[in-house]
């Protein structure tokens, strides 16, 4: 009895702490005694429900077989919903199966059990997509226990995943026939109203739960939806304030939701596009760098404010077109997938950012990548997550088209890249011929001007030779008159020296 209610204790105790000093509390009992000596089934089952453990539902179904007890439906039961939990549809319908097998063996039948048994096992098909099968078992249950809302909600989600929103809207008519006052239904009502566009028909319903209950946040994330809607309807200059007045309610009942649920995701996606289409980026920075701490706090380990931040940055960047930011939220939706990496939604996010990136940098590669991805995603068999392959089929269309947009304005832009290139170079070799002709032209000036210059220089040494062999010429002939009349004076002299000649 001490360990069931440690066990029990563990699984409601939120503290981290608490929650593993009841554990501990737990083994330490357990421990205490062995399987041989005290084999209590109640034991093992609570363990196996408080740590979500296959061994311990293992060991569980040995010990019956040991002591040749039938396994007990509940076992089988708990077991398919650990495994649902996990993600593990097909391991947990084969215990739902077996669970319901054992149960015909039963007498008399238990009723309430075998509901509870087929509505798991059509939770089960329904999270694997197997929706003909999870549809007839919900139907089953119906026949049986009409007012079972359960699988009549079961049926209209079915519905509504495949987009028959006015099937799903009759299923909670239905529903509301025979129980007016449920709020689950009215509220599943008027968002599926919200995304038909019936606003006003939304609002009315939504505005009385509200006024039932004010901490919905489901409730407060539709209002907040519902006016972002009608925010996008006031299209004229005109009716800017009532825009804005729209854009500035929706903010405020989606900081609501965050107010009571900081990780709700409608909120956070719807508060970031109201930001961005009323271009409040200052607001939209502010939240950022906030959500941007509690990642910090977390160490950048909780995937769903990676995600929140990623897609932050994502529609900044679409509003913006900044290429930096829109880097960022790669970056932030990247680290959410390494914690996530079989997430198919939060793949799908980083190729519709890859998508996005390559549009503004105009680079076919990246685009090609992310219609490898959708392509991926839309040929998946993964029940995990399901994607609308229209929408999918529309992004790689759009992908395909862009890439050989791209390819085209790059072929083009190689072409003109090409022409402008053979013209630089038909320019280069114009300017090169004229350099080498001017060049030639200077050459032959030169040339010109040294024979020139030769031609002067040839006629003055001609014309200084011709000087100094006057001069010289003229220095003889200077030097021979010299001579001469020196002698001259020579004989003049010897004249005057005789006997003077005497008159007859």
């Amino acid at each position: 009895i001490l360990a069931i209610l440690a066990a029990n204790t563990a699984l409601e105790e939120t503290d981290p702490a608490k929650k593993m000093s009841a554990f501990e509390e737990f083994n330490t009992i357990t421990r205490a005694f062995s399987d041989t000596t005290y084999d209590n089934p109640e034991i093992f089952i609570v363990r196996a429900h408080a740590i979500e453990g296959k061994n311990a539902y293992k060991s569980l179904q040995e010990m019956y077989k040991k002591s040749e007890e039938p396994i007990p439906v509940e076992l089988f039961n708990k077991k398919g919903n650990m495994l649902y939990k996990l993600g593990q549809y097909a391991e947990a319908s084969e215990c739902y199966r077996e669970a319901l097998k054992n149960c015909e063996e039963l007498n008399p039948l238990p009723t309430e059990v075998r509901i509870v048994l087929l509505y798991n096992l059509g939770r089960s098909y329904e999270s694997s997509h197997n929706f003909r099968e999870a549809q007839d078992l919900y139907d089953q249950i119906i026949n049986e226990h009409p007012s079972h809302i359960e699988s009549h909600l079961r049926l209209a989600a079915i519905e509504e995943f495949h987009g028959n929103y006015a099937k799903a809207n009759d299923i909670y008519n239905e529903i509301l026939e025979f129980d007016e006052n449920n709020v689950e239904v009215r509220k599943r009502l008027a968002v599926n109203q919200l995304r038909q566009g019936e606003l006003r028909v939304s609002r009315r319903s939504l505005d009385v739960i509200h006024l039932e209950n004010k901490n919905d946040i489901v409730v407060t994330s539709a209002l907040g939806s519902l006016h972002l809607f009608k925010a996008r309807l006031f299209r004229q200059e005109k009716e800017k304030e009532a825009r804005e007045q729209s854009y500035k309610r929706a903010m405020e009942y989606f900081q609501k939701t965050l107010q009571k649920n900081p990780r709700n995701v409608w909120a956070a996606n719807g508060i970031n596009v109201a930001i961005a289409e009323s271009g409040r980026f200052k607001e939209a920075k502010e939240i950022f760098w906030k959500y941007e701490g509690v990642s910090k706090k977390s160490q950048n380990k909780d995937v769903s404010v990676l995600e929140w931040i990623g897609r932050s940055c994502y529609l900044l960047a679409k509003e913006t077109k900044n290429l930096q930011k829109m880097d960022e939220a790669l970056v932030w939706t990247e680290k959410a997938l390494r914690l996530a990496p079989t997430n198919k939604l939060i793949v799908h996010n980083v190729a519709l950012i890859q998508q996005s990136r390559a549009q503004l940098i105009g680079e076919p590669g990246e685009m090609r990548s992310s219609v490898h991805t959708f392509d991926h995603l839309l040929n998946d068999g993964s029940p995990h997550v399901n994607f609308d392959k229209e929408v999918l089929n529309q992004r790689i269309n759009f992908g395909h088209s862009t890439v050989s947009s791209l390819k085209s304005k790059l072929e083009e832009a190689l072409k003109y890249e090409e022409i402008r290139r053979k013209k630089e170079e038909e320019a280069q070799k114009r300017a090169e011929k004229e350099r080498r002709e001017q060049d030639l032209i200077a050459m032959e000036e030169e040339r010109k001007k040294r024979e020139e210059l030769e031609k002067a220089l040839e006629n003055q040494r001609r014309i200084d030779q011709q000087l100094r062999e006057y001069t010289e010429k003229q220095s003889e002939v200077w030097g021979e008159e010299s001579k001469k009349r020196k002698s001259r004076k020579f004989i003049d002299s010897d004249d005057e020296d005789a006997e003077p000649f005497h008159k007859v």
